[in-house]
């Protein structure tokens, strides 16, 4: 479902007018102030925090705004345990509290104590009945043995076994907790005959979170070592860390943080499957192309466009059809009602065409890149040109039938 919402993030942002006509006589109420004001309100009346992240732009949070938040029963439950509170991940003091919980899917909820520990996460829509069940777990959790917030207290209180610490670092990677000042503290007490054993290499790659730390550069350097299983193994915690890396460094404007993170995910590439390959060819695409390094950029360029513009479109529309029946399914078993989605029946000749949009997306950007780089008489524009005239194709546009001219203009001048 998450990959239904994603393709509905643009034409459900109607749905806000939906939401802003509820009721809110009924239904969870939601603290308002500021987080340390939660923490003492918390504190206050000894109940648990509980913290739904949400985006403007995010439709499971605003069906979770429109059918669950205001349902009576969920109301009452939620009330009645917990101090309410909401959060824009992506605005204001939001954006350091979801970095706090290491919050990157929406909506996300988190369910902490009056300290601010961790006791319960949890993302993507549910059901009333389900989302009240999720709250009395959180409830239960709370003072359950092995909590995060008893493994923080020891660790406060010094204490530094390698076995605990392998325990703790275990429980925040569960929770999707930012693991990294553990995992700091972890290689620094690991004895120098152990530090490059594979097995702690592994564990350190299961648990490498997704900040980067003292034990990122320790796994990287070691990568080459592993067998190709246990490369395969921890490929996938390193890129999501990497690409984060990668995409906060250049929200910063951090160019040679940037840099560096490509070339650390580069040594993952054995490991690296298609759809990785894509993500590190987009992120060196837009580099080489800002740092209008014009030789590296045309390489990547090429290697992105030259195996796109063969796909035939006989297996674009298999691929189209394969991903329209994976979204209607549990629509047409009657799981999920189209009803509640507005403009839904529009949506769904967007669904249609989701692999032709895909291509066309990604020709359009290596095609703009070589149209913002290259000099006029570059004889790759005309490659560019035939790359935008087939996005053209797939998804005739107004943006795809601007660059188509722009680039004609380019080589003409």
């Amino acid at each position: 479902m998450k990959r239904l919402f994603l393709v509905f993030f643009l034409a459900l942002t109607i749905f806000n007018n939906h939401v802003s006509a509820q009721s809110s006589s009924i239904g969870i109420e939601f603290f308002k102030g500021t987080w340390t004001d939660v923490l003492a309100e918390s504190k206050k009346q000894q109940k648990l925090i509980f913290i739904d992240f949400y985006t403007d732009w995010c439709p499971p949070c605003k069906r979770m705004d429109a059918e669950i938040f205001p349902d009576k029963m969920v109301g009452e439950a939620y009330n009645e345990l917990f101090i309410n509170y909401k959060v824009n991940a992506e605005k204001g003091n939001g954006i350091e509290l979801a970095k706090k919980f290491g919050v990157r899917a929406y909506p996300t909820w988190v369910f902490v104590d009056e300290l601010g520990n961790m006791v319960l996460r949890a993302d993507d829509y549910m059901s009333a009945a389900n989302f009240i069940g999720l709250g009395k777990r959180a409830v239960l959790q709370r003072n359950a043995k092995g909590s995060l917030a008893q493994f923080e207290k020891r660790f406060l209180n010094g204490e530094r076994e390698l076995a605990f610490l392998r325990e703790y670092i275990a429980k925040l990677t569960s929770m999707k907790v930012t693991n990294s000042s553990v995992l700091n503290t972890y290689v620094k007490c690991l004895p120098a005959d152990k530090i490059n054993h594979a097995d702690e290499i592994m564990f350190l790659g299961k648990n490498i979170g997704f900040v980067k730390s003292d034990a990122a550069q320790l796994v990287l350097s070691n990568f080459n070592v592993l067998s190709k299983d246990q490369q395969q193994e921890i490929n996938k915690p390193m890129f999501a860390m990497l690409r984060n890396e990668f995409a906060e460094a250049r929200k910063d404007k951090r160019y040679s943080d940037e840099e560096k993170a490509i070339n650390d995910i580069d040594l993952l590439l054995p490991s690296m499957n298609e759809a990785q390959l894509n993500t590190v060819n987009h992120f060196k695409l837009l580099f080489y192309t800002e740092r209008k390094d014009v030789n590296r950029m045309k390489v990547v360029g090429y290697a992105i466009a030259s195996k796109l513009i063969l796909i035939p479109d006989e297996i674009i529309d298999k691929k189209n059809q394969e991903f329209y029946n994976e979204i209607m399914a549990p629509f047409l078993s009657g799981k999920e009602d189209s009803t509640k989605i507005p403009g839904f029946a529009e949506e769904k000749k967007i669904i249609k065409k989701n692999y032709s949009a895909d291509i066309a997306s990604r020709l359009y950007m290596v095609s703009e890149a070589y149209f913002k780089t290259l000099q006029p008489n570059d004889r790759a524009l005309h490659d560019a040109l035939q790359w935008i005239e087939r996005a053209h194709a797939l998804t005739p546009n107004e943006a795809t039938l601007k660059l188509k001219e722009n680039i004609k203009a380019k080589i003409a001048s």
